[in-house]
């Protein structure tokens, strides 16, 4: 059956495979489809970098010939016939590095582009700002008197079932402040580091996910995916690497 790569948005599962967020997997097509009506992951379609990764292909295809009709040259010593293969590779190569930098600059404009689209502020019509800080205000007030680092927390995350977007986006960019409310109620009342931790992580994580519109969160998205093959599928000359290995 033929496969396609999916970027795991979260963690999950077919057939008993597990399937890690964040990383990049080969699939079955009918998987990807399932994972992507799951929310769980998304199908890696991008055309400009998939015709990068075509080009490398058929170049090496094209080398390859070339190759062949040496070796097949009775004509030439082996000697000649080494060199002569020496000098196609080190031609192709030089068309194989230019398509590579094409395919980095083409993923580090995609990728430029959904962070600037996740990091846009569309604001609501009826959008108040003193509005907004008041609320904000009034929220960090109540963080401040609770009792507790889990009275706070769960304090945060009943008002953010019910947070508009712009107090949540005020209140985001006083995290600073926030975190170091809900460290000290949690030291002062000797829990575990680690606990402390997970705590004012997920209260972030609730915080930015209340913050974003639709197409902030499918812009993130993308990003992580593009950050993803960055990292993992950025070295588009491995068929290359792999056949002058083959040739040593």
């Amino acid at each position: 059956m033929d496969k396609v790569e999916v970027f795991m948005l979260e963690n999950g599962e077919d057939k008993g495979l597990a399937y890690t967020g964040g990383y990049i997997y080969s699939v079955e097509k009918h998987v990807a489809e399932s994972f992507e009506k799951e929310g769980v992951a998304k199908e890696i379609r991008y055309q400009s970098l998939s015709s990068h990764v075509d080009n490398v292909n058929k170049t090496i295809e094209e080398m390859k010939e070339k190759i062949e009709a040496i070796e097949a040259d009775s004509r030439l010593t082996p000697d000649a016939k080494f060199s002569d293969i020496q000098e196609v590779i080190n031609q192709y190569e030089g068309k194989v590095n230019e398509i590579q930098d094409k395919y980095s600059r083409d993923l580090q404009i995609l990728q430029d582009a959904a962070a600037r689209k996740a990091s846009e502020i569309a604001l609501e019509d009826d959008f108040n700002a003193d509005k907004v800080r008041q609320k904000a205000g009034i929220i960090r007030a109540e963080v401040e008197m609770s009792m507790s680092l889990i009275e706070a927390a769960e304090l945060l995350q009943k008002e953010l079932r019910i947070m508009d977007k712009g107090t949540a986006r005020e209140l985001l960019s006083q995290f600073t402040d926030i975190k170091r409310s809900l460290e000290e109620k949690g030291g002062s009342a000797h829990i575990s580091d680690r606990l402390i931790r997970r705590t004012v992580r997920n209260v972030y994580n609730d915080l930015k996910k209340a913050s974003e519109d639709s197409s902030q969160v499918a812009a993130s998205a993308e990003y992580r995916m593009l950050s993803a093959i960055k990292e993992h599928r950025h070295d588009i000359t491995g068929p290359l690497k792999a056949f002058k290995r083959r040739k040593r």
